[in-house]
């Protein structure tokens, strides 16, 4: 998804205007939650998301262009690749 896609998807789901962040080389977080709903558009650079389900964590890989939801109260964790990364996070 594009930069510009993503601006107006977001806004079109209620989120406000997305900020941009920056995590360095293997930047990482234990499960945790968060009191809004996020959505992320990743510009550079991988992170691994974790989301604690039922069934265990699953994790998933996020590159250039790859977008994700997570909801409020939702248990997750994040893991930044080798590089640094950049990326766009709106909240609701």
């Amino acid at each position: 998804m594009t930069e510009d896609e993503y601006r107006r998807d977001a806004l079109a789901k209620g989120y406000i205007e997305p900020i941009q962040k920056t995590w360095d080389t293997d930047h990482s977080n234990e499960l945790h939650t968060h009191e809004q709903s996020a959505y992320l558009l990743i510009k550079e650079g991988t992170v691994t998301l974790g989301v604690d389900t039922s069934a265990g964590v699953v994790s998933t890989t996020l590159e250039p262009g790859s977008t994700i939801e997570v909801p409020a109260g939702c248990r997750h964790f994040e893991h930044a690749g080798g590089a640094v990364v950049h990326f766009l996070v709106a909240t609701k």
